[in-house]
């Protein structure tokens, strides 16, 4: 998959893992009122419901983003032990054991904003 494109992978496995989540991603991300404000119509929407991929620049650019996260995904699962996530909020206060800074904070404070 790495090499190829992802509108072809789509257009002779419209239905893979990898199809099923760009599906589902978009219908998440893209709103109706946005898609009918960029298009003027739902036909993109429509056509991934029906479970097909639409050749269109838009979804295209959308595919390529898709494809970069999948690959990302599955490099980071490849890792033993796979990577976690921890976000810490403005103002948060810095515990070391947990956290690796890359600054230094005045009194081990997050800035706010």
């Amino acid at each position: 998959m790495k090499a190829m494109d992802p509108m072809e992978l789509l257009g002779v496995l419209p239905t893979c893992h990898f199809g099923n989540l760009c599906s589902k991603k978009y219908l998440s991300v893209i709103h109706h009122r946005m898609e009918e404000s960029l298009f003027g119509d739902l036909e993109q929407r429509e056509m991934i419901l029906a479970g097909n991929h639409r050749r269109s620049q838009f979804y295209g650019e959308f595919l390529g983003l898709a494809k970069a996260v999948w690959l990302l995904h599955l490099l980071a699962f490849l890792l033993d032990p796979s990577p976690s996530h921890f976000e810490g909020n403005c103002g948060a206060e810095f515990h070391s054991q947990y956290m690796e800074s890359v600054v230094r904070f005045l009194d081990g404070l997050v800035p706010a904003g």
